[in-house]
């Protein structure tokens, strides 16, 4: 019986111990998602700064208390990073858009005017026609 209980109370020390080891590992695990949460506020920060405001809160709602999630939030705030320059790289594309289509608008304006003289010019011929054909007054 005392062999026997030495060796439960053995088997009962090695499952205490994996208890205490899964326990620090839980807590290391916590740290590093207290650590990458840290860094996705200093990264929210920049984005307000940057004026991105709804991807890096997004990321901060989908934070996990994993590590592979915390690469994926370590991508995705990369990509944050870097959206902000590709916002500015469409909205110069559309500037010169803007510019043709005011471009195109303008010369429009321009055939309007044009046809609108040619009318003008054509109602004085026709005036100018009918008044030749009337017979003279004696």
């Amino acid at each position: 019986y005392s062999l026997a209980g030495r060796l439960l109370k053995t088997q009962t020390q090695t499952y205490t111990l994996a208890a205490k080891l899964v326990s620090r590992l839980s807590k290391i695990f916590s740290l590093a998602a207290r650590l990458f949460k840290q860094q996705a506020k200093t990264y929210t920060l920049a984005g307000r700064l940057k004026g991105t405001l709804t991807k890096p809160y997004t990321i901060a709602s989908r934070l996990k208390a994993t590590l592979t999630a915390s690469y994926t939030l370590a991508a995705r705030l990369f990509s944050t990073k870097t959206q902000p320059y590709t916002l500015g790289a469409k909205l110069i594309s559309r500037i010169p858009k803007t510019y043709t289509v005011a471009a195109r608008l303008l010369k429009i304006q321009e055939k309007t005017y044009t046809l609108g003289a040619r009318l003008r010019a054509t109602a004085v011929y026709v005036l100018i026609w009918v008044l030749n054909r009337r017979p003279a007054s004696s």
